[in-house]
């Protein structure tokens, strides 16, 4: 892409400059700012994105950042109050306000086929060779990890690292690169301890969707990499997929393809109404109606499905036969997704084919390890069949791996029902109050934090969640709790039985 204004020409791609066809000779920070301004001229430019796209972050005085506009002013030949190339918006920033003709220029983006991201060496600001060694591996483990999303197109090293030393601006790495989002962020030694900073941007919109600071002592630096990679890439698993919904909403029905209904009915299905269960049904179904072999879509019809049964939405039956029907198409489709995986095993469970459960649960951690949803799933199956120990490890991964999914209530609820087992009944309640109080908690969690305060001879609580249950759900019963939560016959199930009963359930 080269752009064109006035007597200039800037080629990115070289790193150019010229004027009237002759190289003009700038310093690389005003080159960098002449670059972001041209390819944002559409829209104003804070100090903030100057700080973040020029310096990279780093802690640059006022001063500094008016030192290098002045430059560029020179440069273009706006002098005093000339504003003919840079009009200054006090209080706000800046806008390039000359006529930019962009060569080369790709097509306007649209919400359109599985999002992409490019992942950028980091920068690193402060430390030796061995910080350098760390941000380039910890790049490569990064970009392994968001490549067992399956859902996300990656863009390979080999392509990312091309811009190591460009100090390219996102627009332009989105351009070379067809990435929809662009991670990027610095490395940087402070003692002992090792500051990570990372950002994730949306290139159509310029806006910041995800960002991430991590500190990690020198001690623990073989530790540190994998962890951070891997809960990155869950946070990942669920927040690209909020934005795109949030996009698709500001597009008309029409202009969306497959991947856009799906989208707006992932978002809609974790809300855990009939109406938004309904609303997220109908999406996958248009999504499968645009593109009839989409994987990801007939798995969340299984997730939907899965919900009409546990919540008594629909005949439990059927909803039944229906999740798991979904589940097994999803799989013909794509054997390596493992969000058809994970509907799979969820279908068995309520099946009360626990063992299968656990094969196809499994099966969707060996495809992604940092699946949490994966991860918390295999935990209830353990608490479900008394097994508080891997109850607890797994749950444990999951909150470690994402700590404000939309499903943390369950996790929390997960270590409730753990606690329960272990004995340790003061703990069962305290977890179970606090799975209640997370959004998007649903009857079966009031239900659960009653009896597990009722167990543990906390009356006054145990009332309180029981009203808050039948505010939820009027006709919550024993009966429907255990369709849901289908727990072995053993000492768990019976006491928690006793507790919902002596609560008028």
């Amino acid at each position: 892409m080269i752009y064109r204004f006035a007597s200039f020409t800037l080629d990115p791609e070289r790193g150019d400059l010229r004027r009237n066809g002759q190289l003009v000779s700038v310093e690389r920070q005003v080159w960098d700012l002449l670059h972001l301004f041209v390819a944002n001229a559409d829209r104003l430019v804070g100090r903030e994105e100057i700080v973040a796209q020029v310096w990279h972050g780093r802690a640059i005085s006022d001063a500094a950042v008016d030192s290098r506009i002045s430059s560029l002013r020179r440069l273009l030949g706006d002098y005093g109050q000339r504003q003919e190339h840079l009009k200054t918006v006090h209080g706000r920033g800046f806008r390039f306000i000359a006529p930019v003709r962009i060569e080369g220029a790709p097509l306007a983006q649209s919400l359109s086929g599985a999002p992409s991201v490019a992942v950028l060496p980091l920068v690193v600001l402060t430390g030796a060779t061995e910080l350098r060694q760390f941000a380039d591996a910890f790049i490569h483990d990064l970009i392994q990890a968001l490549s067992r999303l399956h859902w996300l197109v990656v863009i390979a090293r080999g392509s990312t690292f091309r811009f190591r030393d460009a100090q390219t601006p996102t627009s332009a790495v989105a351009t070379a690169l067809d990435a929809r989002y662009v991670f990027s962020g610095t490395a940087e030694a402070q003692g002992r301890t090792r500051v990570l900073s990372l950002l994730l941007e949306d290139t159509a919109t310029g806006r910041i969707v995800w960002s991430d600071r991590s500190e990690f002592s020198t001690d623990d630096v073989a530790g540190a990499r994998n962890a951070i990679a891997s809960r990155i890439a869950a946070e990942i698993e669920s927040d690209i997929p909020a934005h795109e919904a949030l996009s698709a909403l500001g597009l008309g029905t029409e202009a969306l393809d497959a991947w856009g209904h799906y989208h707006l009915g992932v978002e809609r299905m974790y809300r855990f109404t009939r109406a938004d269960n309904r609303a997220a049904t109908d999406y996958f179904q248009q999504a499968l109606r645009l593109d009839p072999r989409f994987a990801r879509a007939r798995a969340g019809l299984s997730f939907t499905s899965f919900q009409d049964a546990f919540l008594h939405y629909a005949t439990p039956e059927r909803a039944i036969q229906a999740a798991r029907d979904h589940a097994e198409a999803a799989m013909s489709l794509d054997p390596r997704d493992p969000f058809a995986a994970l509907q799979l095993g969820r279908a068995f469970w309520l099946e009360d084919a626990f063992d299968d459960s656990i094969f196809w649960i499994g099966k969707a951690i060996e495809l992604n390890p940092n699946y949490a949803q994966a991860h918390y799933s295999l935990g209830l199956i353990n608490a479900l069949t008394d097994n508080p120990d891997p109850a607890m490890a797994c749950s444990g991964s999951a909150l470690r791996l994402s700590p404000i999914d939309p499903l943390t209530y369950g996790m929390i609820g997960v270590r409730s029902f753990g606690s329960l087992q272990r004995g340790d009944l003061q703990a069962a309640a305290s977890l179970a109050d606090r799975a209640a109080r997370t959004p998007g908690a649903h009857f079966v969690i009031s239900m659960i934090a009653s009896a597990m305060n009722e167990i543990a001879g906390h009356s006054d609580r145990a009332v309180s969640w029981s009203a808050t249950a039948r505010d939820k759900r009027p006709d919550a019963s024993r009966a429907q709790f255990f369709n849901s939560l289908r727990f072995v016959p053993g000492e768990s199930r019976s006491r928690i039985d006793s507790a919902l009963a002596r609560q008028g359930f």
